[in-house]
């Protein structure tokens, strides 16, 4: 693999990641309150939305601690935290935005896939600027071979044969 082929990134906590995830999280409340009405299923949505509020919100933004995050352009991915290693394969539902990485990624030995949230303050600009241009145009995701990996599905409603 070419030394163009990969990038590595030094990680600090974002003072904007624990704000933006409680808007969410109210936002979220809101829209549900605003669907639903009054009523048991919307106190049932927002004790789902409250623990999950728990649960992240914790864990988000921690100030102090930094981490590395190495990419591949073949997808797979490492991301050294002072907690241990976790290696896995970007997935094509990753974003970058001006403003907002998303990096989606299913865990090697995990079923459920997880999430990088990163804002511009949890790099430095140049390091910014160079994830996005890799995400962008360095990293191959194959849709194609992931969907005909599946092999043939049922026949659905209308279709012919």
């Amino acid at each position: 693999m070419q030394a163009d082929e990969r990038i590595s990134v030094e990680l600090r906590g974002s003072r904007w990641l624990r704000p933006v995830l409680a808007a969410a999280h109210v936002i979220a409340a809101a829209a549900l309150a605003v669907s639903l009405g009054p009523g048991w299923l919307l106190w049932c949505g927002i004790a789902q939305i409250a623990v999950s509020a728990l649960v992240v919100l914790p864990r988000a933004g921690n100030h102090g601690v930094a981490s590395r995050l190495e990419l591949a352009a073949d997808g797979s991915c490492r991301w050294l935290r002072p907690e241990g290693e976790i290696r896995g394969r970007l997935r094509p539902d990753t974003t970058a935005l001006p403003g907002l990485i998303v990096l989606r990624f299913d865990e090697t030995g995990h079923r459920r896939p997880r999430a990088l949230v990163l804002f511009p303050a949890s790099l430095g600009s140049g390091e910014w600027r160079r994830l996005q241009v890799f995400l962008r145009w360095a990293v191959r995701f194959d849709a194609a071979a992931s969907i005909l990996s599946r092999g043939p599905t049922a026949a659905g409603p209308g279709s012919r044969g």
